[in-house]
């Protein structure tokens, strides 16, 4: 099996969404100024990681899984949380993952989970691919 798990800080994510200050990107999609940043972060780092671990992980043109496991400050029903949206976070890290990887997005399944964690909250990205 094919895996590269990274994790990027909450802060990054926290209240994504794409109803936000919207500006055409270069593949012609609408993303708001701090998407695009977040898409940058994970690709620098899903490439950082990729390119670290030995033997160099190659993923290849056929399903793979995302997991998104979000370790939140706060209980998600606690009064002055921040909104995490699951469908635009999964949508964002399939578009970092496949420019990432070069694997399409349509083929991937996908995970998103949560916990809170008060002391170091964060965000890990699992990518799987089982081999042939």
């Amino acid at each position: 099996m094919t895996q590269v798990k990274i994790s990027i800080k909450y802060d990054h994510i926290k209240g994504i969404s794409k109803n936000t200050t919207l500006e055409r990107s270069a593949n012609g999609m609408f993303k708001s100024a701090a998407a695009r940043q977040i898409h940058k972060d994970i690709w620098f780092a899903l490439k950082g990681e990729i390119n670290d671990t030995k033997p160099y992980p190659v993923f290849r043109q056929a399903k793979y899984r995302i997991k998104i496991m979000l370790y939140l400050p706060k209980h998600p029903r606690d009064p002055g949380k921040a909104c995490i949206d699951p469908i635009n976070t999964l949508d964002l890290v399939a578009d970092a993952v496949k420019d990432a990887i070069d694997v399409d997005d349509d083929v991937a399944a996908s995970v998103v989970d949560w916990d809170v964690d008060q002391e170091k909250p964060r965000v890990e990205i699992t990518i799987e691919q089982e081999d042939e």
